[in-house]
């Protein structure tokens, strides 16, 4: 019979024995934080006197000498008083800080006041904020020094560098006693989320699509017959060679169309390409960015206009992607909601036509599609997409395209503009680098410090416009 030599039972993880450094540690940390609040943690910083205090013991025992209980007795009433002083600003330091306004869109100033207060009879020799936010160039750290039952306050801007969702916060405030043999950290856990709001900028004149249903306004037509003409009007690239009027044209000497009367359909959807392979670059200039700017500016034209129809967004985002749908409303402060949507876009591996295809069933007859794109460098991929568009429309929905162009695609654009107006698609185009001015904007109050020739110090109070 085989011989099983004896073992010892395995202990349970929770019960094995913890490694001694580990478990002194344990008990340090326990022993200096007892009855302290849950967010403050008080560190051992020096540690080399307290090594050598045995050492001085052993040396006393061997050599009795008064230098040597001296030092022994200077090393614990410095660390006791050490611990003692800790301990006061862990109970009495604490941050408030506070942000001032509350939409903030890319160039605007974020302002956020900071108050350090020492409610405890014990002065900070120092104390550092040390904070946790994701805003790109946003740094408020600062070194202060409150004493005994005061306050120090200072406040800190930054200018909103890109779109996006951003966290302020947490922050830890550290500070120590006079000797440094003791660190203590006060953490916030708190954090606000800080949506900094694509612009909103003036683009050229995009008329409305127009449709062949009658929309939530009154129907100006009936739904078969002739269709009144209301004018006649220079031909444009999108105009239908139908409509042109050849006696006026004989007239003028360049071809002259009829205008028609037809009634706006209904809701508009925005559909903004966030494909990625579509993206390039020109200078510093995006065409993804253009191409949102883009979008939310629409938006606003829109629901900014008179005839009150409703506009949703169709987009997607992130890899995998990730739909992107605002239903329709009208009225202007559905805009933010557009803008809140856009805001934390990111490119997204998905097509354009895959997105035409995926959003038919809510792009019917009786709604506009406006379709916001650079995808213009790949001549597959514009056949695939304009192809889907093109089958929308057969659909009865009304359609219209603005293309986002670089020095490399504007003559694919010229190109697929001849196309889509045989189609009566009309086609706006705009250069990445183009400067466009800021269509809202507001007015605000900031306060400034300035230097007078005596040598002080005055604020100064400044009423700006900003968009």
């Amino acid at each position: 019979m085989q011989q099983i030599s004896p073992q010892s039972p395995r202990m349970p993880n929770d019960t094995m024995p913890r490694k001694p450094l580990a478990a002194w540690g344990d008990f340090n940390h326990k022993f200096l934080n007892r009855g302290l609040p849950a967010n403050a943690v008080i560190r051992l910083h020096v540690r080399w006197p307290l090594f050598a205090l045995p050492i001085i013991l052993l040396a006393q025992m061997i050599m009795p000498d008064p230098v040597w209980t001296t030092m022994a007795v200077m090393i614990v009433i410095c660390y006791t008083g050490a611990w003692l002083w800790t301990r006061a600003l862990a109970r009495g330091l604490y941050l408030e800080r506070s942000r001032h306004g509350t939409m903030l869109v890319v160039g605007d100033t974020l302002e956020e006041e900071f108050v350090v207060h020492n409610t405890s009879s014990t002065p900070a020799v120092w104390a550092e904020l040390i904070d946790n936010s994701t805003l790109p160039g946003y740094n408020v750290g600062r070194v202060v020094a409150p004493g005994a039952n005061s306050s120090d306050k200072w406040r800190a801007t930054a200018i909103c560098p890109r779109r996006g969702i951003f966290q302020l916060g947490p922050h830890t405030l550290r500070s120590a006693d006079p000797l440094r043999l003791f660190e203590l950290d006060i953490t916030d856990t708190r954090s606000e989320l800080l949506l900094i709001h694509p612009r909103v900028v003036q683009l050229p004149t995009f008329p409305l699509p127009r449709g062949y249903a009658s929309g939530d306004d009154r129907a100006r037509r009936p739904l078969l017959g002739t269709l009144p003409s209301s004018g006649v009007r220079g031909y444009q690239p999108f105009d239908d060679t139908r409509f042109i009027h050849w006696p006026s044209t004989a007239r003028q000497g360049h071809l002259m169309v009829r205008e028609m009367e037809l009634e706006p359909s209904g809701d508009i959807w925005l559909l903004f390409d966030a494909d990625i392979d579509g993206v390039s670059t020109q200078g510093d200039a995006s065409t993804f960015e253009t191409g949102l700017i883009a979008t939310v500016s629409l938006a606003a034209q829109f629901l900014e206009g008179s005839s009150g129809r409703a506009v949703g967004l169709l987009s997607a985002s992130g890899a995998p992607a990730q739909a992107v749908t605002v239903p329709p409303a009208a009225g202007r402060g559905h805009l933010w909601s557009m803008l809140a949507a856009l805001a934390p876009l990111d490119p997204a591996p998905l097509p354009l036509a895959e997105l035409l295809a995926g959003s038919r069933h809510l792009i019917g007859s009786r709604t506009s599609v406006v379709v916001v794109t650079s995808q213009l460098a790949n001549p597959d991929a514009v056949q695939r997409w304009s192809a889907e568009l093109l089958r929308i429309t057969a659909g009865g929905a009304a359609a219209g395209v603005f293309l986002v162009t670089t020095q490399q695609t504007a003559p694919a654009a010229d190109e697929l503009r001849a196309l889509l107006a045989r189609h009566a698609i009309r086609v706006q185009t705009l250069p990445v680098d183009a400067r466009l001015a800021a269509l809202i904007t507001h007015r605000r109050r900031r306060v400034e410090l300035r230097s007078t020739p005596s040598g002080g110090v005055v604020r100064v109070e400044i009423e700006e416009e900003v968009g």
